[in-house]
């Protein structure tokens, strides 16, 4: 299987390492970041460096748990997706 994998893979790498580099521009869409209150993974800066990459509206949600929150509170995490 890998003979079947290198040759395409060598062709996206060097694809990526030919291309000019690109200046990320901030999306004109709201995003809303979803962070573990007790995440010793990722903190709370972090997670507001998010705002950044939007030109519109950006909310912080920190739901109790740690790194994985989809395990550890999913009905609130799909609230806060259901509810935009």
């Amino acid at each position: 299987a890998l003979p079947r994998v290198l040759p395409p893979l060598r062709a996206d790498l060097s694809m990526l390492l030919d291309a000019p580099p690109v200046e990320p521009r901030p999306l004109p869409v709201a995003l809303t970041a979803l962070g573990g209150r007790d995440d010793p993974l990722v903190s709370r800066a972090a997670l507001l460096g998010w705002a950044a990459h939007t030109e519109a509206d950006f909310a912080l949600r920190l739901i109790p748990g740690g790194h994985l929150i989809h395990q550890h509170a999913p009905g609130e995490v799909v609230g806060v997706i259901e509810r935009g």
